[in-house]
């Protein structure tokens, strides 16, 4: 009961506009329950989500030693290393999948941590699957592109690009990324 109020405050927090409430409101529980996996999760979650993978993926890391079979646990980290360039990534994104296979989110991150590693042939299909179960997603279609790319096929991520950026509900990361993968593909030409 207590853990839940705690979690509703510190989104209560976060809501309002006041992160640093809301992240200290968990490192200060941290910091008297230290075994707290459940406070641990949410607060290395916020974190990833304010944009602080660096501060996030140790404690993904601890979870995921706690837990190494949690499949979600693995997906989250494998997505932070991912955003870091960390070539743990392509490792953990393998586990997860392991665990997910028929998860869009968990294909997507294999996927994309392969074409990270100049493997989009063997990329192409993980991202197909993550493209057929999630939709039209702007960050799916982006790897998927990325991988058309190195696999020389540049009228078919053009495409796929310019569904992202007509995607009413990308973000302006996604957006920056697209936009100068098709500056690149027309500046090639």
């Amino acid at each position: 009961m207590v853990i839940r109020l705690l979690l509703q405050l510190s989104k209560s927090y976060l809501l309002s506009g006041d992160k640093t409430r809301s992240i200290t409101l968990l490192t200060d529980w941290l910091e008297k329950h230290p075994d707290d996996q459940l406070v641990q999760l949410n607060y290395a979650r916020l974190l990833f989500r304010q944009e602080q993978p660096l501060k996030a993926i140790p404690q993904f890391e601890q979870l995921a030693e706690k837990l190494p079979d949690n499949a979600n646990i693995l997906l989250q980290l494998a997505q932070a290393y991912l955003q870091q360039n960390n070539p743990s990534a392509l490792e953990t994104a393998r586990k997860a999948h392991q665990l997910l296979p028929e998860n869009a989110d968990a294909n997507d991150a294999l996927g994309w941590a392969l074409v990270k590693q100049q493997q989009a042939k063997e990329a192409l299909p993980f991202l197909r699957e993550a493209q057929a179960r999630g939709g039209n997603v702007p960050s799916v279609n982006y790897h998927l592109a990325e991988a058309l790319i190195q696999l020389g096929r540049q009228t078919e991520a053009l495409d796929l690009l310019e569904k992202a950026l007509a995607h009413q509900n990308i973000s302006l990361t996604d957006k920056v990324a697209v936009e100068g993968l098709l500056l690149k593909i027309k500046n090639s030409d």
